[in-house]
């Protein structure tokens, strides 16, 4: 008989464990659910359409285009002017880009567009280069912004200043 009411014990404990559990799952589901609902809606163009356009405007040195495609806070480092003089100081030319599969957050909030740009470096407008980045967004009011005003000109001053040390260590 004891035997008896100690597995009705265990019983009752293993269901109210369960019971807690499955309580307990649906209360993170209805909270996910809850978040997937309140994310904000991807816009109707992606992260790399704007950094395609964004891109075109560098390339046609359309720098007051290429600027309103910056995120508020990217906008608030520098000016249009500032921008079109960094744009000068390291492209002579962009000839061309490649963009690989856009990465978008979870949450909506951000996006990364790998890209391969090909330009032509102020310093040296006859040499070809190219380099290897992502164009990183965040939506704002409702649509894709660059964080950086001018992405990829710190990468390439700094390979222009490698380059132009080592020749100097070189001679």
């Amino acid at each position: 008989m004891q035997r008896r009411g100690i597995r009705t014990l265990r019983i009752v404990s293993i269901l109210k464990k369960v019971g807690l559990l499955a309580a307990l799952g649906a209360v993170g589901y209805g909270g996910y659910l809850y978040y997937l609902s309140s994310r904000p809606a991807l816009p109707e163009v992606g992260a790399d359409w704007v950094a395609q356009q964004y891109l075109l405007c560098l390339q046609t040195k359309d720098y007051q285009d290429a600027y309103l495609l910056a995120s508020e806070s990217a906008q608030g480092q520098t000016n249009p002017g500032m921008m079109a003089e960094t744009c000068k100081e390291v492209y002579s030319a962009i000839d061309g880009w490649q963009f690989g599969v856009p990465k978008y957050a979870f949450t909506h909030a951000s996006a990364s567009v790998p890209v391969t740009l090909r330009y032509r470096p102020a310093w040296s407008p006859q040499d070809t280069s190219s380099m290897d980045g992502a164009m990183d967004f965040k939506l704002e009011n409702g649509e894709w912004r660059l964080v950086v005003a001018v992405p990829f000109a710190t990468a390439i001053m700094k390979q222009r200043d490698e380059q132009h040390f080592a020749g100097k260590r070189q001679q």
